[in-house]
């Protein structure tokens, strides 16, 4: 009887502070980031450093919105082509289990790995199949 006792009030406790982290981690990456930097690892393995991006990305938790768009150039990959990949969406969902980020909406909405925040820095990263890409985007606070 008490270790059904100490099993749920574990499992409540439990509750309360994956939810207090994810609540945290959505404060800390709400508001406004300018783009800095990209790095992008080719099916290759091979690492582009790009300083010459643009773009930003605007998170509310919430409403559950996220805009922004970021454009890049890739000289050594696919002829010079300008990417770009656009944050907007009304899905907005951090999963403080998984330590990721859903952005966008409908058939948009992306998975982003969540690899670094603080309060001046954000960096996510996801993986592009059709272009055997992982992306990775450095913003700073704006």
């Amino acid at each position: 009887m008490r270790f059904k006792f100490f099993g749920i009030l574990f499992l409540c406790c439990l509750g309360v502070f994956a939810c207090t982290k994810s609540k945290r981690v959505e404060r800390k990456i709400q508001g406004e980031w300018v783009l800095k930097e990209m790095r992008i690892i080719d099916g290759q393995g091979f690492t582009h450093y790009l300083d010459a991006v643009s773009g930003s990305l605007t998170l509310d938790f919430d409403d559950q919105i996220s805009e922004g768009l970021v454009s890049f150039q890739i000289e050594s990959i696919n002829n010079n082509q300008l990417f770009t990949n656009n944050f907007s969406g009304d899905s907005l969902e951090y999963n403080a289990d998984l330590n990721v980020l859903y952005i966008g909406e409908n058939q948009e909405r992306r998975v982003f790995s969540l690899i670094l925040h603080n309060s001046r820095d954000l960096v996510i990263e996801y993986y592009d199949l059709l272009s055997y890409q992982l992306r990775k985007f450095i913003f700073t606070r704006s």
